[in-house]
């Protein structure tokens, strides 16, 4: 059985990466613990981050691909979508190179024009993330987020992952959420598990964002 691990040792350990809250360096423990041995990024790795509403996700994949596979930020691509606009601003802040926001620009994740928008004007021929993150979805609407489920794995690569991170308060709708998606697309996480992760770097009333991972692999032939 997992100890519990300590959300102040994790961001005491990843200080020398400068990042400004503690949620980030957690992220990228996450990341390394659960997605690295499992996963082949290409050299020009391509990100997609659902929601694009967490803290730096850009600069944490980018750092993510550099401490484990060696490749340079530069070679990074992160995009980041959401459904409502967003500043132009917020891009740069959070270490985006591409963000699209708004149903009509590209920021709507059950549209197939959204995945594939960033990829025009690149070299890549089939538009395929190699990494794609729902960090905290609000699974409102399980039968929306089913699809869009759906949608990350349809356009991530096979040697690739889709990573979820479920807040404490959202784990009974996340099971939900995986019992529609066994029933309806036969798609099943290749890890489901709590992160075993307590934050003492917040107060009691907090909540835990980093409560629960899924990492998924690839759809189900069907």
């Amino acid at each position: 059985m997992d100890s519990i691990i300590k959300a102040s040792q994790i961001n005491k350990n990843k200080q020398i990466l400068n990042f400004p809250q503690e949620g980030e360096a957690i992220d990228l423990f996450l990341l390394q613990k659960y997605v690295t041995p499992n996963y082949q990024p290409r050299e020009n790795p391509w990100v997609m981050d659902v929601g694009a509403a967490s803290a730096k996700i850009g600069l944490v994949t980018k750092v993510f691909h550099l401490t484990e596979f060696n490749i340079p930020y530069s070679n990074s691509t992160v995009v980041g979508i959401n459904i409502h606009k967003i500043s132009g601003v917020y891009r740069a802040e959070r270490g985006y190179d591409i963000l699209n926001s708004g149903p009509l620009e590209g920021g709507d994740a059950l549209q197939d024009f959204t995945w594939v928008l960033p990829f025009m004007g690149s070299e890549e021929n089939i538009p395929k993330y190699d990494l794609t993150i729902i960090r905290n979805p609000d699974l409102i609407n399980l039968e929306k987020w089913r699809t869009i489920f759906r949608k990350a794995l349809q356009y991530t690569r096979e040697q690739g992952s889709v990573v979820t991170l479920i807040r404490e308060t959202d784990v009974e709708k996340y099971e939900q959420l995986l019992k529609g998606l066994k029933k309806g697309f036969g798609i099943e996480p290749t890890i489901s598990e709590e992160t075993k992760i307590e934050n003492d770097l917040r107060s009691n009333n907090s909540e835990n964002y980093h409560h629960t991972i899924g990492i998924f692999k690839s759809l189900p032939n069907r």
